[in-house]
């Protein structure tokens, strides 16, 4: 249930990412270029999906920043400590023995 959570989590992020792109090109803050494809009209406001680069960039981005962190996470805590135990233990270096106190002559 809590990977399902963070699916929809990660879902709603892309779509407001394409809402707020959309947002800052009509108040002229990032430039339109338009694509030359004309999705549904749904997929606006479903989806955040506008056919322009830079909210299509945007949304890339965000899912890209999303999936990279699942697996680089993954990476750490998962995969590292099964490749350290399979190697065996960690080498030491070797333990030296304290110096006996000096002997009186």
């Amino acid at each position: 249930m809590l990977v399902v959570t963070g699916v929809l989590i990660g879902f709603v992020l892309v779509v407001m990412v394409g809402q707020t792109a959309r947002t800052m090109q009509g108040t002229g803050w990032i430039p339109i270029t338009p694509i030359d494809v004309d999705p549904p009209y749904w997929l606006g406001p479903w989806f955040g999906v506008c056919p322009t680069w830079e909210t299509i960039g945007a949304q890339l981005g965000a899912m890209a920043f999303v999936i990279g962190s699942y697996v680089l996470a993954q990476e750490l805590r998962v995969c590292r400590p099964r490749r350290r135990a399979l190697r065996g233990p960690a080498r030491s270096a070797p333990v030296h023995s304290s110096p006996s106190p000096a002997r009186p002559r």
